[in-house]
C-alpha cells in the first residue's frame, strides 16, 4: 500500500474512494509507530513478572515499545498485556509490526544500496595497474585487468572479485587521491 498507493492515484488505476481510504490507513500505520516509539515501558515488577511469563528477559532500563517488539518472542499482540493499548485494526497493526520487526535489517540494506550507489561513482583511470593493489589475489588482478571496469561498482560484479578485494582497491585508491592532494 505504501510503496504503491501514489502510483496507483497518479495513474488512476484506483477510485477516489480506494484512494482516500489507503490515505487513512497510511496515515494510521505512521500515528501508531510513532506511538510504538514514543510509549516507554518501565521495569516495575508486574512488568517483569509478564515478560517472564511471554519467554523474554526481563528489562534493565526503560525502553520504548518498539525496542521491546525487536525482541522475538514480544508480538504486537502480545503488548496488551504489558499495557499498550492496541489497535485492532490489521491493515494498520501487521504492516507496523512487520516494520518494527525488520527495522535494523531494513536500514542496513538501505545503507547497502546507498554503499553500491556510492561505489558506482567511484572512477578507475582509464590505464590502470591492477597489479600494483597490495591485497589483490593474482585471479582478481587478472580478471579486473582484462575486463578493465570503469567504476568501483563494476569492478564488484564481477565473478571472482571477492569484497575484500574491492576494499582493497578503495583503499588503493583513496591513498592515490590523497597523496594527489598532497602535492
Amino acid at each position: 500500500l505504501e510503496r504503491l498507493l501514489g502510483v496507483a492515484k497518479n495513474f488512476g488505476l484506483v477510485t477516489k474512494e480506494y484512494a482516500e481510504r489507503g490515505e487513512k490507513v497510511l496515515e494510521a500505520q505512521a500515528t501508531e509507530l510513532a506511538k510504538l516509539r514514543r510509549e516507554r515501558i518501565t521495569p516495575k515488577p508486574d512488568i517483569q513478572k509478564a515478560l517472564s511469563e511471554l519467554g523474554t528477559s526481563v528489562l534493565q532500563k526503560p525502553i520504548s515499545f518498539a525496542e521491546l517488539m525487536r525482541r522475538n518472542e514480544i508480538s504486537y499482540s502480545s503488548l496488551s498485556s504489558l499495557g499498550y493499548e492496541l489497535n485492532t485494526d490489521p491493515e494498520v497493526y501487521e504492516p507496523v509490526e512487520i516494520a518494527v520487526k525488520y527495522e535494523g535489517y531494513i536500514g542496513r540494506q538501505s545503507e547497502l544500496i546507498q554503499l553500491a550507489k556510492k561505489m558506482e561513482n567511484i572512477l578507475l583511470p582509464d590505464a590502470f595497474d591492477f597489479s600494483l593493489v597490495k591485497g589483490l589475489s593474482r585471479e582478481e588482478k587478472e580478471k579486473l585487468s582484462s575486463l578493465r571496469p570503469r567504476t568501483l561498482g563494476q569492478a564488484s560484479r564481477i565473478s571472482g572479485v571477492n569484497p575484500s578485494g574491492i576494499q582493497a582497491l578503495a583503499i588503493y585508491l583513496k591513498s592515490r587521491e590523497d597523496l594527489a592532494r598532497e602535492n
